[in-house]
């Protein structure tokens, strides 16, 4: 790596811009009084190409010059045929940087990279360390030689060999034998893979052996499969042809069973139609002829009623006369005046007698108004007492004829009864048209005539039992449903003749010249089942050898690229162990050939450092000496002493010198 330009601003001590433009060969030299920046120059430097990776101890305040807002670094720099300008800049809001490819002399912006891992992933690149690598052996900062000293001897003899260039030997070194160490473990892996493909191999010729074992098995097997499909299809055309005869036979055993319910069934239909036809008629009879005969019988029942009690009552009344009339032919002839008219005579003197008392006692009172009216109270009074005379004697011939008065009340009474009698007979005649129970007989009897002209029946009770019997008759027979059931019937008729057109259109092939019987149908079933299922038989085994076949194949596709790489694998086996040998001996080589560049370069690096190091120290170190485990010793001031500590400018002195070698 070669560094063109450098330019800082803010930066430690650096406020203001500073750029310096370096040649492309030659040494170069800093020179300058102490605390002038020639550290912070080369501090520049290394913060320009890691950032602040490089001073990950030194707060991001103590970078940026004091009253500046920003710290700004540019460096121009060139790896090998490529050409880079990097930017980078720090404030306290954070830290911005961009890697500008430079291509015959200009920016190449469109390929600027401003991602700050990825700019420290080409400075590493291209520079070929890390910034820890690049603080410890190219820029190693004042009290910093203190590490060395504290490095065990690898690491130390690492960093030196880095300064000394037998890195890249080393490198080869570590390269091959992680290159060896790599190649011994692909080599114990493919043995391992060798050991499992040696195995796959062998079951791959196995496997293939039982494939084609199998394969012809499945090829014998087809004809005789086939030959078995022939001959059942033949059977199941046979087969279908006597199901189809069978359907044809029981369809037409359906018709004909249909057709004999469908009769019966039209039938009962008929008779449910003349049944209810009866009821109907026999109700309306019954409707029309109720009430007239209940009305006549009630009518008679009246008239008998009246015409019985008058003819009882008419009797007694006859009687009791007998008896009045017996009693008074055993009286005086002057007694035998009748208890009728004693009671007449006696009621008749009562009334008198009242009459004329009310008035003699009417003309007394007025004799105190009109003298003349005297007399005439006088006469009224006498004409009362006349009566009176008559009641009493009458009265007296009453009491002795008590038997005869009591045969007087009840004829009395009978003659009420007659009368009132009478008067319901009257009434019974007015509202119903009638004279006599004689006439009503005669009006039912007309009736019943009617009634049976009409219903066959003489009496409505004959005519209501007749009604019952045709209602009990008609109940179970409605309940049937004769005429839904001859619908249904008419209906299944009509799809069984549409299914045996359809039927005896699908006519199988063969079925004219077969005449069918249940044995010969059951017989072809049953050869007709026995081919199915020795064809199913064969077809399952050939099916189930197919399967493995199709198992066989994808284990042998599987299998098939261990079988064709292990010899390749075999090959690479013996490759390898071929390789490892020339990389055992290539390391050797390389071994040997960096402990002679070693014990070339070490003498020289410390002939070459004993020359300009009084001269850069000022003659304050001389006598420089490298032991073996490469720490450092100088002679100082006129005696010889190790020095593990050096102190101020001494060390980047000292450095210098060291690389210069």
């Amino acid at each position: 790596m070669i560094i063109h330009r450098i330019s800082a601003q803010g930066f430690k001590i650096i406020g203001e811009k500073l750029t310096l433009e370096l040649p492309d060969s030659g040494r170069i030299g800093i020179q300058g009084a102490n605390e002038s920046g020639k550290s912070t120059l080369l501090e520049a430097i290394g913060y320009a190409l890691y950032g602040p990776k490089l001073g990950a101890r030194v707060p991001r305040e103590d970078v940026i010059t004091w009253g500046k807002e920003r710290a700004r670094l540019e460096l121009e720099f060139d790896s090998g045929s490529k050409r880079f300008l990097l930017t980078r800049e720090l404030s306290s809001k954070g830290h911005k940087a961009s890697l500008t490819p430079i291509v015959d002399g200009a920016r190449d912006q469109r390929n600027a990279i401003t991602s700050i891992s990825e700019i420290e992933s080409v400075v590493e690149n291209e520079t070929g360390m890390d910034s820890e690598s690049f603080a410890k052996l190219i820029y190693i900062g004042q009290n910093d030689l203190d590490a060395l000293r504290d490095f065990p001897k690898a690491r130390r003899e690492q960093l030196v060999d880095k300064i000394m260039g037998i890195d890249l030997l080393d490198g080869g070194i570590k390269g091959g034998k992680e290159a060896q160490s790599e190649m011994r473990d692909e080599l114990e892996k493919l043995g391992i893979r060798l050991q499992g493909v040696w195995k796959n191999k062998a079951l791959y010729e196995e496997k293939l052996s039982k494939r084609n074992l199998l394969a012809k098995k499945v090829e014998d097997s087809l004809p005789l499969l086939q030959e078995l499909d022939s001959n059942f299809a033949l059977s199941q055309s046979r087969l279908a042809a006597f199901e189809w005869l069978a359907k044809k036979n029981a369809l037409e055993d359906l018709q004909k069973s249909k057709q004999s319910e469908f009769k019966e069934v039209n039938g009962k239909a008929q008779q449910v139609d003349g049944l209810r036809e009866q009821l109907r008629k026999g109700e309306a009879a019954l409707a029309k002829f109720a009430s007239p005969v209940k009305q006549l019988a009630e009518t008679e029942a009246g008239f008998e009623e009246v015409e019985r009690k008058k003819e009882d009552k008419e009797g007694e009344s006859a009687r009791l006369r007998e008896e009045s009339t017996v009693l008074l032919s055993q009286k005086d002839p002057a007694e035998s005046t009748s208890v009728d008219v004693l009671d007449k005579a006696k009621t008749t003197a009562s009334r008198f007698f009242a009459v004329f008392l009310v008035a003699g006692v009417l003309t007394m009172a007025s004799t105190f108004v009109y003298a003349q009216t005297a007399i005439a109270s006088v006469v009224f009074f006498a004409l009362s007492a006349a009566y009176y005379v008559r009641f009493h004697r009458i009265d007296a011939r009453l009491a002795s004829m008590s038997d005869l008065r009591a045969i007087s009340k009840q004829l009395t009474g009978l003659r009420a009864t007659l009368d009132d009698n009478e008067r319901i007979r009257n009434q019974l005649e007015a509202r119903t048209g009638f004279h006599s129970s004689a006439e009503v007989r005669e009006a039912v009897k007309f009736l019943s005539k009617e009634l049976k002209s009409t219903t066959g029946q003489d009496t409505l009770e004959g005519l209501s039992a007749v009604n019952a019997d045709v209602r009990f008759k008609l109940t179970p027979l409605e309940k049937d449903d004769p005429a839904g059931r001859s619908r249904e019937l008419t209906l299944e008729l009509e799809g069984l003749d549409k299914e045996f057109k359809l039927h005896l259109e699908v006519k199988p092939h063969g079925a004219d010249k077969l005449s069918y019987s249940a044995e010969d149908h059951d017989s072809e079933r049953t050869i007709c089942e026995r081919l199915r299922t020795k064809a199913s038989d064969i077809r399952a085994g050939i099916t189930f050898d197919q399967r493995l076949l199709q198992v066989l194949d994808g284990d042998l596709v599987s299998l098939k690229p261990d079988f064709e790489a292990y010899p390749l694998l075999q090959k690479k086996s013996e490759d390898l162990s071929y390789k490892i040998g020339v990389q055992e001996r290539a390391v050797h080589e390389l071994s040997e050939t960096a402990k002679s560049l070693r014990n070339q370069v070490i003498p020289h690096a410390k002939f070459f450092i004993n020359k300009i190091l009084p001269k850069m120290t000022n003659g304050r170190y001389s006598d420089f000496e490298i032991v073996e485990n490469l720490t450092f010793t100088v002679n100082t001031a006129g005696e010889y002493k190790s020095r593990e500590v050096f102190s101020g400018g001494t060390q980047d002195q000292f450095l210098v010198a060291l690389r210069l070698d």
